[in-house]
């Protein structure tokens, strides 16, 4: 793990670097899509992604894990699975096709059915691009996979402006992800140097398609935890509420979500390491653990509370009720840095009995959410759910990974006082800076500030004693250039 960590952290940063250069390029074609297309428009295009993300679930999912996981694949075995992504591609087509009628009638969107059909292209790709995704991944090419997202998005972006300047419709939207699918698997096709040539998979391939099947599985559970917040919260409390909802996921939720894809992209692939032996897991699990929870856990509580005071400031006191689920959606997103990363652990070795057990309770918090907040009317039982649930599957995963010998269960809770301890200083202190900020005292927000800066530089002068810190030397994340 030492000797890699030079290539994980520059993996993690060129990932991230390549989804925050494309977030921002694609701010101002949002902004321009959005005054010539009508809003209708948007809606049946809306519509056509729910679908076309759930048949992309079901038919490409689970071939970037398969890929990832991978821990000496030969060219046979890469050409079936290129063949298999080719069949689910042609599959997953002809489903979009003929569903795309009846998907139309359910959603009442004009105009989705036939988004639907020009979107069939996506799904004939994506098996494949998840699959040179994984193997990108896989192989360590993280400045390879950056540059090509990066690349494919300006694509994206370039004929999608021109194909909604054209025709102005809800089809014309579906250019920018058809266009960054394609060019992406051109340039990883190339690049990897993989076979091209696919096969048909053969009786090798049933253990690989069994747990294709189970990450399949446990994708669409976690689909399903996803879309019942917001969809309760929708037709329980009313559309005014979804869109606080959406908002207030997009400053809480959506750049610790960038970080935790980032990570998940780079560690995935390591965690192959222990498919057949748990001696590496049992020791270096809890670390990790517990380190994310150092970096994830305190800046979580901290920016909900930030955002809580300052969402109404910045976007108008008509966003009272989105403010108001900024620290339980902040918290959630917050805890799902550290608990996935065991998730995605137990998944790459394929321990589904631990993973699908830690889903039980998951669902049944997110249930107890949608009871009372359809008894209630208020959103807020559902917000504190999603922050909850995390959690709880966290918790019933490291009981059930210590008892299977996988990760040591006391040395991952005993990893958690620390990070825990902070959060709830670092969240007092920062809601007392906030209340000072808004109060316009001055004085005392200056004063706070400077006694943050003291603080933070005394920390820094006992980085030594600091767990996190440890941690990060003994993984070998503080000496890159001896790794």
């Amino acid at each position: 793990m030492v000797s890699r960590s030079r290539t994980l952290v520059r993996g993690t940063s060129w990932i991230l670097a390549a989804s925050v250069i494309v977030t921002l390029v694609q701010l101002p074609y949002a902004a321009a899509t959005s005054r010539l297309v009508a809003p209708q428009d948007f809606g049946s295009y809306g519509a056509a992604l729910s679908g076309i993300a759930l048949i992309g679930l079901i038919t490409a999912n689970s071939f970037g894990p398969l890929s990832a996981r991978e821990l000496d694949p030969s060219p046979q075995i890469f050409r079936q699975l290129l063949g298999s992504t080719l069949i689910l591609g042609v599959i997953a087509s002809v489903i979009a096709i003929v569903i795309a009628g009846p998907w139309e009638r359910l959603w009442s969107a004009p105009g989705t059915a036939s988004t639907m059909r020009w979107a069939s292209m996506i799904l004939f790709i994506l098996p494949a691009q998840k699959l040179l995704v994984g193997e990108a991944r896989r192989s360590g090419r993280f400045k390879l996979l950056s540059t090509s997202t990066a690349l494919s998005g300006f694509a994206g972006i370039l004929l999608g402006i021109l194909a909604v300047y054209h025709w102005r419709s809800s089809p014309a939207l579906i250019a920018l992800t058809t266009t960054q699918s394609w060019v992406q698997v051109t340039i990883l096709l190339v690049m990897l140097k993989v076979p091209w040539i696919p096969r048909l998979p053969s009786s090798e391939m049933m253990p690989r398609l069994r747990f294709a099947r189970s990450v399949t599985g446990v994708s669409l559970v976690h689909y399903g935890m996803i879309t019942t917040g917001p969809l309760t919260i929708g037709r329980a409390v009313g559309e005014a509420a979804l869109g606080q909802f959406n908002r207030a996921a997009t400053f809480a939720v959506l750049p610790l979500a960038t970080l935790q894809t980032a990570i998940h992209d780079v560690l995935y692939p390591e965690f192959r390491h222990d498919i057949h032996n748990s001696e590496r897991s049992w020791g270096l699990w809890p670390k990790l653990i517990a380190l994310a929870a150092w970096l994830a856990l305190p800046a979580g509580l901290a920016g909900g509370i930030a955002l809580r005071a300052l969402i109404p400031v910045l976007l108008g006191a008509q966003w009272v009720g989105a403010a108001s689920m900024a620290v339980p959606l902040a918290i959630g997103a917050a805890i799902s840095i550290p608990a996935s990363l065991l998730s995605v652990g137990l998944e790459a070795t394929g321990k589904f009995k631990q993973v699908a057990a830690g889903l039980v309770p998951s669902l049944a918090t997110i249930g107890i959410g949608c009871i009372l907040t359809v008894r209630s009317g208020s959103f807020l039982p559902m917000v504190w759910a999603i922050a909850v649930q995390p959690g709880v599957n966290h918790l019933t995963q490291i009981v059930l990974a210590g008892r299977a010998g996988i990760s040591d269960s006391r040395a991952t809770f005993r990893g958690y006082i620390g990070p825990l301890t902070a959060t709830m200083v670092l969240g007092a202190w920062t809601a007392a800076i906030m209340n000072r900020l808004l109060a316009a005292d001055v004085l005392a927000v200056i004063g706070l500030v400077v006694v943050s800066a003291l603080i933070s530089a005394v920390l820094f002068l006992q980085r030594e004693r600091i767990p996190a810190f440890r941690i990060a030397k003994e993984l070998g994340l503080l000496n890159l250039r001896e790794s």
